[in-house]
């Protein structure tokens, strides 16, 4: 029987959690939404039918796409994209200027060299293994991309990998500032800071392949909250394994405690520090298990994408994005142009040895440039209904040398659920890569794994 000291610390811990936007539920649940209004299908022909990347149909550049003449260019616009055209939910497009998007010359986003040479290096090594769940995992990667020249079999598989495991530095960091958002314009802001350190495979100058202090793992995404003061030092730390089929490890640190807990592993459909992204939507939206999902390919398309974002002149971003606007965390055309990209659209479904889940369809746009970064993608609930659109602009970032390139995780973005109608953005500001990080944050040794957690209230 559960005594009353331990039924007051969970009441406890679970209040701490609450109020912070963190608690984690337990069990991997399904996320049904409250209300379930009158809603789009999840219907493969609709992927179908967006102009495919061998085709020579594209957009002009100089065009402008408006809520007026968007249906002439919609075969070019993610479905949810579409929807948000249509006006058929609370949060669509209105006649705005803000709301235009402007059509630019599509650019390339280089590999940096040092990926380039080791994805020639050990090109051809790397393979699928079918596991136990059916899915499949990843055999003999050393660095590089694993697949530069995907094909089938199990192409969708090998995507996913490509986006996995494409090019970071061995440390980043970066200013996040996160609006949420609801039906009544209704605006929460918080702030916090993102670190990332990639330990293992990796491809940075000088740096080995793998850190003597890695041990499996592959990734490490360290998340302390600034404001509000009540959550000022709460930490989060997801810790990535080099083997995909392994779920990621979890903790916080609650300053109110002075110490760092565990969370449960299976919690990975909780909330995001509050906000409308799972944990598993973390790494862009492609850090969950891949072995346990059955992907398959609807097609490579061309598709209308933000992947050279210019500069905003604002430190915060806010007045570059549309906060509480009909479309939340729209980019302004000021931020544009927009591309025409070749991307592959996935359809990731949850295989049964993972048990019900929060999404039974998860559509992703992913860039078939040297870049690979996800661009948009989509969900559906348990009914099948439309539930929830991610849209994500990238700027290229300079890694040294006089290269740049788009890196996953260094991303504005927002998620916007058109059943519950409210939102969620992230602004990145101030980006370091590698040497521009502050020297103790560049020893992932320390920073980067739990023991180091409480270091974040010195």
């Amino acid at each position: 029987m559960t005594s009353r000291k331990q039924t007051r610390w969970s009441s406890f811990l679970s209040a701490v959690l609450t109020a912070a936007g963190l608690l984690l539920l337990p069990g991997v649940i399904a996320m049904t939404p409250a209300r379930a209004l009158a809603q789009a299908k999840f219907d493969p022909a609709a992927f179908e039918a967006l102009a495919d990347a061998g085709s020579s149909d594209t957009i002009p550049p100089g065009t402008r796409i408006t809520l007026q003449n968007w249906q002439q260019y919609r075969r070019f616009m993610p479905v949810g994209l579409q929807a948000l055209y249509a006006g058929k939910y609370f949060w669509k497009f209105g006649p705005e200027a803000d709301y235009t998007i402007e059509v630019g010359p599509t650019l390339t986003i280089p590999m940096p060299k040092k990926f380039a040479a080791d994805t020639e290096k050990y090109a051809g090594q790397t393979r699928l293994k079918q596991i136990e769940t059916g899915g499949y995992t990843i055999e003999n990667y050393q660095a590089g991309l694993p697949f530069p020249r995907p094909r089938d079999p199990q192409l969708g598989y090998k995507v996913a990998y490509n986006n996995w495991y494409y090019w970071r530095p061995y440390v980043y960091t970066y200013l996040s500032t996160l609006y949420r958002v609801d039906r009544n314009m209704s605006v929460y802001r918080t702030t916090g800071g993102v670190n990332n350190w990639r330990v293992a495979h990796l491809s940075d100058g000088d740096m080995p392949m793998t850190m003597p202090y890695a041990g499996p793992y592959f990734l490490l995404i360290r998340n302390p909250q600034f404001t509000p003061e009540q959550n000022r030092y709460l930490t989060t730390l997801q810790m990535l394994y080099s083997d995909p089929a392994h779920v990621q490890d979890s903790y916080i640190f609650l300053p109110s405690l002075r110490r760092s807990l565990r969370l449960s592993t299976a919690s990975r459909c909780a909330p995001l520090t509050g906000s409308d992204w799972v944990y598993d939507d973390n790494g862009g939206g492609m850090y969950f298990q891949v072995p346990y999902f059955n992907i398959k390919v609807l097609g490579k398309k061309k598709v209308l994408a933000l992947v050279h974002e210019k500069q905003c002149t604002k430190a915060d971003k806010k007045d570059c994005f549309t906060i509480a606007g009909s479309v939340p965390g729209w980019p302004k055309p000021e931020l544009g142009p927009w591309e025409v990209i070749d991307a592959y659209v996935l359809d990731m479904t949850p295989l049964p040895a993972l048990g019900r889940y929060c999404y039974p369809h998860k559509i992703a746009y992913i860039a078939n440039t040297d870049a690979w970064v996800l661009v948009w993608w989509e969900v559906y609930d348990n009914n099948g209904n439309f539930w929830k659109i991610d849209k994500a602009s990238y700027r290229p970032v300079p890694i040294g040398g006089g290269e740049s390139t788009t890196i996953n995780g260094i991303v504005d973005a927002s998620v916007l659920d058109v059943q519950d109608s409210h939102a969620s953005i992230s602004l990145n500001s101030d980006v370091r890569v590698d040497n521009e990080v502050d020297a103790e944050l560049q020893n992932a040794k320390i920073w980067g794994f739990p023991g180091g957690l409480d270091r974040v209230m010195r």
